[in-house]
């Protein structure tokens, strides 16, 4: 009796057995029809990285997979690099899995990587105009704040960073103005530095002061008169001091003088010489220095022929 229990006992074993082979081949094929593939490139992913060191090592791992593989699944793979000191090591690769997929397999199982330390150093920020103001506008000052960016990375990469980049776009600014700038790192020619490093702060506070654009020129004054003299006399000279006066202004007023008017001086009545101080007119927006001068006026008698 005992004998014919066992044997029905080790019957259901094989049976058992054939079944679960025939189950795991149908899940297999059934893998390989619904994804089409049974393999994936994955990112991968460097975790736990210990402070102060950079990893490096392969970029990508091929995952193998078995199962019913569903079209959106995502597959993960990485490396865990906690408790790791600086230096050279082989770790393995662990996948997460995506939703159906029974079975996953990353090649190669283990991967090189080197670990390496990271470096600090204080750079000066630079600011660097890309675009002036309008035309008619200058910049008369530019800060930058902060003033200094901590570079963290590799030596190698450190040792080609020659100054932290500020750029920044006038186009748009005719007063006081601010601008909140990314910083880039670059080279002793001006040209980016790429790789692998960590920009303490990563944007900086761009104020500039712009107004209109001033010009100055040295210009001589001309003097007005209005009025009529008495009968039998004349202006026979007009002079002034200064003779000449400077002039400050937006370089489009300014550009277009020639000389410097004084106030009227009224003649009526007049039968002598005389002394006038009067104030000069510019042009509205422009500015003369000094803003007065003294007129030397010269008055003489016409003669028979003359009158």
């Amino acid at each position: 009796m005992n004998s014919q229990t066992n044997r029905k006992k080790t019957g259901l074993k094989i049976i058992s057995v054939i079944m679960s082979v025939l189950l795991w081949a149908y899940v297999v094929n059934q893998g390989g029809a619904a994804s089409g593939q049974n393999q994936t490139l994955v990112a991968l992913d460097y975790r736990n990285v210990p402070p102060g060191l950079t990893a490096k090592g392969p970029e990508q791992v091929t995952i193998k997979l078995w199962g019913i593989i569903e079209k959106n699944t995502k597959i993960k793979a990485y490396v865990d690099l906690s408790g790791l000191e600086a230096g050279e090591a082989d770790v393995p690769v662990l996948v997460e899995p995506g939703s159906g997929a029974i079975l996953t397999r990353p090649q190669p199982r283990t991967v090189h990587i080197t670990l390496t330390g990271q470096q600090e150093h204080v750079f000066p920020i630079a600011h660097q105009i890309t675009h002036n103001p309008p035309s008619d506008f200058e910049l008369l000052d530019i800060s930058v704040s902060p003033d200094k960016c901590l570079v963290r990375g590799e030596p190698a990469i450190l040792s080609k960073i020659d100054r932290i980049v500020a750029e920044v776009d006038l186009r748009q600014a005719t007063d006081i103005f601010s601008q909140l700038v990314n910083l880039s790192a670059c080279d002793v020619n001006g040209k980016p530095v790429g790789g692998s490093f960590e920009l303490i702060p990563r944007q900086a506070s761009i104020y500039a002061v712009v107004a209109p654009r001033q010009a100055a020129l040295e210009l001589p004054v001309t003097v007005v008169t209005g009025g009529i003299l008495p009968p039998g006399f004349q202006v026979t000279n007009l002079s002034t001091q200064p003779a000449s006066v400077k002039v400050m202004g937006k370089s489009s007023a300014v550009d277009n003088l020639t000389v410097v008017p004084t106030e009227m001086i009224d003649l009526t009545g007049k039968r002598q010489s005389f002394q006038q101080e009067v104030e000069l007119r510019p042009p509205q927006g422009v500015s003369a220095f000094p803003a007065r001068v003294i007129v030397n006026v010269t008055i003489g008698t016409r003669s028979e022929e003359q009158q």
